[in-house]
């Protein structure tokens, strides 16, 4: 902490700090059993300037046009049979009985994108993930309720999360149901935010790990993963309502946007053309893993690009390995939380590294069963990885560690600005709020601080 900050004012930080965990235990939001908020606070909001800011509101319509050129290029792979395998990675994890469906549904063509998406990046100008509908709408209710001033962002999050949906129903008393799956986890952030929206005037349930009988009543149904939709008696005839335009579903019935294979494609050879370099400058480089290929790799940040083989890469030094390795699937087990994500450039993973890209390729049908090179994407199981370049910084903050103390440190972020696409373009950032934690892989942990993102007011001197 800077030497001009007293004893006195760090006292005054830490009183500020407890009334705000106080505040936020009383909701009652805490991730499974706990109703208490189960990670750190701050003094203060992560306050970022009025260029990041920009660039948050910016990134929004390119992150719209990654989506859609996406859905563009799937429902293309459906009416062209040399697009059989990029069709079959796509579908990655769609069961054989909701497969036709999910062809249906895209073959007139493409979706729109999802109402809402949320990003997460360690940096403003990456984002490494895209989530959709993605987790923690309570806690940024809740962040939203703490903090009233102009300079927050997302300050009137529930009231845009309701315009939007009136907007996508089309009615002004809209019915809205969230199909909760993981309701051991969610349960109570989940019934927060619920509470939030009917004060709204919006009619809201929450329905757990089921479809209601009268399905048809509602308007807009909120859904998570697909596989998990699966699950519940009804599914079909709720898809066929979507189908029929009947009702809306949100995000859209696709699996384009669960699981995260869509990350590599607007860098891939066969399928760049597509996109915009716009496009490419909202992630890190990202590939597919495939032991048939080379990889570009930049090492050590210099400006030459080394030509390497999966095997190469396994052998490479740490500091010559800034890449994250990602589960791109929808194994529940892998795909949340951060449990599938792997830093190569970790020292303490060195022996780990060889076992873990093994274990990784030994899912692909090995090279001898094909007279020449498979053709784009490659022949993959249905549990795809990606290679990402790793993408991390650390910014100054000050929280209110576990003993009751005032800290000052320098920490990892993921920064998660979440968006609205409404029907008729455009798009809108409608909140912000970031984990801090002094490990490279930032998500809601316990040792993690929560808090949201405001934007420093401009002074003027005379």
């Amino acid at each position: 902490m800077n030497k001009l900050v007293t004893q006195e004012m760090k006292t005054s930080l830490a009183i500020i700090a407890s009334r705000i965990i106080t505040y936020l235990n009383n909701l009652g939001i805490g991730h499974g059993e706990q109703k208490k908020f189960t990670s750190l606070v701050s003094p203060t909001p992560f306050f970022i300037d009025q260029f990041s800011h920009k660039q948050l509101i910016n990134r929004g319509p390119v992150i719209r046009e990654w989506i859609e050129t996406t859905n563009l290029i799937y429902h293309q792979s459906l009416h062209h049979e040399e697009m059989q395998g990029l069709r079959d990675l796509l579908e990655t994890g769609l069961s054989p009985e909701m497969l036709p469906y999910h062809r249906r549904i895209f073959k007139t063509g493409p979706i729109r994108a999802p109402l809402f998406m949320r990003m997460d990046q360690p940096d403003f100008g990456k984002a490494v993930e895209a989530q959709t509908p993605g987790s923690g709408w309570g806690y940024y209710t809740a962040m939203a309720e703490l903090y009233k001033t102009d300079n927050v962002i997302g300050r009137e999050f529930v009231k845009s999360v309701a315009k939007h949906l009136r907007l996508l129903s089309g009615k002004e008393s809209s019915r809205v149901v969230h199909l909760l799956h993981k309701v051991d986890f969610y349960k109570n952030e989940a019934e927060h935010f619920a509470k939030a929206i009917r004060n709204e005037g919006i009619d809201f349930t929450i329905c757990v790990r089921s479809i209601p009988e009268n399905i048809e009543s509602y308007d807009i149904v909120l859904r998570h993963y697909m596989e998990e939709l699966g699950q519940y008696e009804g599914w079909q005839n709720l898809l066929e309502l979507y189908i029929q335009g009947s009702i809306e579903i949100e995000p859209p019935p696709s699996v384009l946007t669960d699981h995260k294979v869509s990350l590599m494609l607007p860098f891939d050879s066969q399928t760049m053309n597509h996109y915009s370099n716009n496009v490419r400058n909202l992630f890190p480089i990202t590939h597919l893993v495939d032991p048939f290929r080379r990889y570009q790799i930049n090492l050590n940040g210099n400006r030459y690009l080394s030509s390497l083989s999966l095997f190469d890469i396994i052998n490479l030094k740490n500091s010559e390995r800034p890449l994250a390795l990602k589960y791109s699937g929808l194994n529940p087990k892998l795909r949340a939380g951060g449990r599938g994500v792997y830093n190569l450039a970790m020292s303490d993973q060195r022996n780990n590294v060889k076992k873990m890209m093994e274990k990784v390729i030994a899912g692909y049908i090995p090279i001898e069963f094909f007279d020449e090179k498979p053709s784009f994407p490659l022949h993959c199981p249905s549990e795809p990885w990606l290679l990402q370049n790793l993408c991390l910084k650390r910014f100054p903050f000050i929280y209110l560690d576990a003993k009751g103390k005032i800290v000052n440190d320098e920490l990892n972020a993921r920064i998660n600005p979440f968006y609205a696409f409404p029907l008729n373009g455009g798009s809108e950032l409608i909140g912000c709020i970031a984990n801090l934690r002094n490990s490279w892989k930032v998500h809601g942990q316990v040792d993690s601080v929560t808090t949201i993102l405001a934007v420093k007011k401009r002074r003027y001197y005379f």
